[in-house]
């Protein structure tokens, strides 16, 4: 309950968060993830920063879209 209403509050006061947008489609992220051997050649091939909030999200996004990753060695390189 406190939650919500810090979160009501900071909406109020602050407005909607305002997100980028993504600089790769759905079908371009499946092609990088079908042609990579981990997630950081993924990242590469959509052009973003090899970071840790990168790696988080592009799990997520592999994950909710469903596409497989039986094959990445976990070596780029």
């Amino acid at each position: 309950m406190v939650v919500n209403c810090i979160y009501l509050f900071l909406l109020v006061k602050y407005g909607p968060v305002k997100t980028r947008p993504r600089k790769w489609t759905e079908e371009k992220l499946t092609d990088a993830v079908a042609s990579s051997k981990s997630i950081r050649e993924v990242l590469g091939k959509l052009d973003l920063i090899p970071a840790g909030g990168n790696y988080a999200q592009m799990h997520r996004y592999i994950s909710e879209y469903g596409l497989s990753t039986g094959h990445f060695n976990g070596q780029g390189w």
